[in-house]
């Protein structure tokens, strides 16, 4: 047993394996392939993603493969194109790294070899991997569809990529037979883009969903803003009202005053008036009284 094959058959990282630079047997790869495709199915199909699939993470002896923890964080050729931008890594992005580890198991090199951070970065965002040699076309075709730069180009699930690998090995194994098993391959393979169209147009109809949600909100939002400008322009102006009143009924309390010393100026006046009224008919009498002694008077000197 060479050193390779006491990599793959005991529990040894992947990374280990990678090491060698030197590719596994097609057979061999698309078998511990297929049971890291199933340890990630089991994974997603649970609700989780790994987010960061990194072969250091993977430990393969001869019963299969076993996530021993999430990748670590940072920049390595496993990160998917949206990863690499920033953006939350979701199921696919895992597809895009089973790829890449797929594709260096098969080649003996990375799909994404630059060493330096940016070159590398350009890599995963703008070339496809070199051509693999000597490897089925159904296989190289799985892997470049895994490995594809937009999340909704990839294969939306990785029971897909299960179904696919499984259907790759068996027409390799059965070539002698591949008309009657291209037929069953079509019609598995319609199912499959069948399955994916209908989790494409959810994905869509959801991410419309939350867009529209996200304006409604937004707009919710403005227009609370702008009835609390139009409250707040309210309260102002009952502010200023307020204080008018209080304006206005302190003038109306100073012309009340003002109106009740007239009244009292003109009870003061009439009273006068009263009074030189009677004097004046006391005056009038006095000199009616007089009048009359005089004119008695006269009357007796002409007796």
């Amino acid at each position: 047993m060479n050193e390779l094959e006491e990599l793959v058959t005991s529990n040894r990282l992947v990374s280990d394996v990678l090491s060698m630079e030197e590719p596994l047997p097609v057979e061999e790869a698309i078998r511990y392939g297929t049971s890291l495709a199933h340890a990630l199915r089991r994974m997603h199909q649970e609700g989780a993603v790994c987010g960061c699939l990194d072969p250091d993470h993977i430990v393969w002896n001869k019963n299969g493969v076993k996530l021993v923890q999430n990748g670590a964080g940072g920049l390595t050729p496993y990160l998917s194109p949206e990863q690499v931008r920033g953006e939350n890594p979701d199921a696919r992005s895992d597809i895009f790294a089973f790829g890449a580890i797929v594709y260096e198991l098969l080649s003996g090199r990375k799909a994404f070899p630059a060493r330096d951070p940016e070159e590398l970065k350009k890599e995963i965002l703008d070339r496809a991997p070199a051509p693999l040699a000597g490897v089925p076309d159904e296989i190289s075709a799985l892997l470049g569809r895994c490995l594809e730069k937009r999340r909704e180009d990839r294969w939306q699930r990785m029971s897909s990529v299960v179904i696919e690998l499984k259907l790759a090995s068996a027409t390799a194994r059965q070539a002698h037979s591949a008309a009657e098993w291209k037929d069953r391959v079509a019609n598995l393979r319609a199912q499959i883009a069948g399955q994916d169209a209908r989790l494409t147009a959810h994905q869509a109809a959801q991410d419309s969903v939350d867009a529209e949600l996200r304006q409604s909100i937004q707009s919710l939002e403005e227009k609370l803003e702008h009835q609390g400008a139009e409250i707040a322009g309210i309260h102002q102006t009952l502010a200023a009202i307020q204080e008018s009143i209080a304006g206005l009924q302190k003038g109306a309390q100073i012309h009340t005053r003002a109106i009740e010393g007239l009244e009292a100026a003109a009870s003061q006046t009439d009273e006068v008036v009263e009074h030189v009224v009677e004097a004046f008919g006391m005056v009038h009498k006095s000199m009616v009284e007089r009048g009359e002694a005089k004119v008695l008077l006269v009357a007796r000197s002409g007796d």
